[in-house]
């Protein structure tokens, strides 16, 4: 197999090799977005070029040394610096100069000491077109001297069908929430598919410099779903928090002044939705405790039993996504073809609370799944002896879990809707747990002995305009 060695230039050679704005449109080059929407300014290096190559008659099969490797680079994570074992990150592109496509990679990293090679661990890259490159990231536990040779090598790949293409996504929507005293940053957008085919996303880095280009930190890019559908756009965000935890290179976040987003894309050729959404709420920000919260009416169009996995994206009046949020951990279980509320809070890293003010700006929101497993059929529990009362800006349902089946169940799920009676639209909803002592929202929730029975209190608030004799009020529960 053939081997490509690059002399490490630590952080700084990195930046260097991406600070090329003057070339757009090539391939692989950083297209600028409006810099009016984005602080600190961004770019977004393309993995794609936006036309696939016209196939020969007769392609050659793929060989090693047609994939090679360029603009390697080791980055030290000062961050961990506590730890005993040493914590790096190795970074680069792997470039398929061939005429077919090839796919399942897998890479040996290494670097070299008085002639010899030193093994820095293995990663892979799902796909990369014919004349595309594809970039990739590996943690490595291995410290790197500096001015060391960089070196990987393919072991392994398979040849993907002739014609496969990767296609080059578009970020737009891009809104920036700022925590300056706590030193965070949260950037979103979403990646639009502007042509007739379905991908699916392979890796997703946001590389972070300082105002010398060079690069001091690797944020992950959380996505939905992984699937874009032709013509379709999923939400990202990307998380620069500092709170508690310090940039790779251990700069403050004031240093981080520019970011790019590198987005690997691979053919897909269908995108399945094993859950749909008919709702999803605007954020709504609940006075007793500050919490931001956001609630849906989801369906589950599989036979089988589904632990709902979904995100939450809020987007503003002229497009931007303001907020992007997974549900809680626990998620929500569905029987086959039902629809059922969720809810879930709008958590922010390290625990930073939204301004009320930023609900105000969300016009629409949706949501979309992400990977909803299958799981075990759920029991039914019965409620009754429910009653409700006003407490302070809301109300109080008070209830009786009853375990009626023959066996105990656990992991309790107990969900309040609340419709407006004249539309029959949902306007709140509230998930718990039936636990011991006051935490009604907890992971290992108390089971119900076969023929027990629990009482609940569910705090829930309501919509301004709407008072307690203009909607309906539901109750369910259920477990494992």
């Amino acid at each position: 197999m053939k081997k490509h060695i690059a002399r490490v230039m630590v952080c700084a050679a990195f930046g260097l090799v991406f600070f090329g704005c003057a070339l757009p449109g090539a391939v692989g080059s950083p297209q600028v977005a409006p810099p009016q929407t984005v602080t600190p300014s961004a770019a977004v290096i393309v993995t794609a070029s936006p036309v696939p190559p016209t196939p020969t008659a007769t392609p050659v099969p793929v060989t090693a040394a047609q994939l090679t490797f360029s603009d390697l680079v080791y980055l030290p994570i000062k961050s961990l610096v506590s730890s005993p074992t040493p914590y790096g990150k190795m970074l680069g592109w792997l470039n398929n100069s061939a005429t077919l496509p090839v796919e399942d990679i897998k890479i040996t990293l290494f670097y070299v000491n008085a002639g010899a090679q030193v093994p820095l661990g293995e990663t892979s890259a799902w796909f990369a077109g014919a004349g595309q490159r594809v970039f990739f990231s590996a943690l490595v536990k291995v410290a790197v001297p500096v001015g060391a040779q960089l070196g990987a090598e393919v072991v392994s790949f398979k040849q993907s069908r002739a014609g496969a293409w990767a296609v080059a996504l578009e970020p737009r929507g891009l809104s920036t929430l700022a925590f300056p005293r706590d030193s965070t940053t949260i950037i979103t957008g979403e990646l639009y598919n502007p042509s007739d085919k379905s991908v699916e996303i392979h890796g997703a880095v946001a590389l972070w410099y300082n105002a010398a280009n060079q690069l001091v930190h690797v944020s992950s890019v959380d996505l939905i779903g992984h699937f874009v559908a032709a013509g379709q756009a999923v939400p990202f965000r990307i998380d620069a928090a500092f709170k508690i935890s310090k940039s790779d290179a251990g700069v403050p976040a004031s240093d981080l002044k520019r970011y790019e987003l590198i987005v690997n894309t691979a053919p897909h050729d269908l995108v399945w939705e094993p859950v749909t959404f008919q709702f999803a709420s605007k954020p709504f920000f609940r006075k007793a405790d500050k919490t931001m919260l956001a609630f849906a009416l989801a369906t589950n169009t599989t036979d089988q039993w589904l632990n709902v996995n979904a995100y939450w994206a809020g987007y503003g009046a002229d497009g931007q996504v303001l907020g992007m949020f997974k549900t809680g951990m626990l998620g929500s279980v569905l029987a086959p073809g039902e629809s059922r509320p969720i809810e879930f809070s709008l958590i922010l890293p390290g625990g930073l609370k939204l301004d009320p003010a930023w609900a105000g700006q969300v016009t629409r929101a949706a949501m979309f799944d992400n990977y909803s497993s299958s799981t075990e059929a759920l029991l039914t529990l019965d409620v009754s002896q429910v009653s409700l009362k006003a407490a302070g800006a809301g109300f109080v349902a008070s209830l009786l879990v009853q375990n009626n089946n023959p066996v105990d169940v656990s992991e309790t799920s107990v969900v309040v809707s609340v419709t407006e009676r004249a539309t029959g639209t949902l306007v709140m909803v509230r998930e718990g747990r039936i636990v011991k002592g006051d935490q009604s929202d907890v992971v290992y929730a108390t089971a119900l002995a076969a023929g027990q029975s629990w009482p609940l209190e569910s705090y829930f608030e309501l919509p301004v305009g709407l008072t307690l004799d203009m909607v309906d009020v539901t109750y369910s529960a259920r477990g494992k």
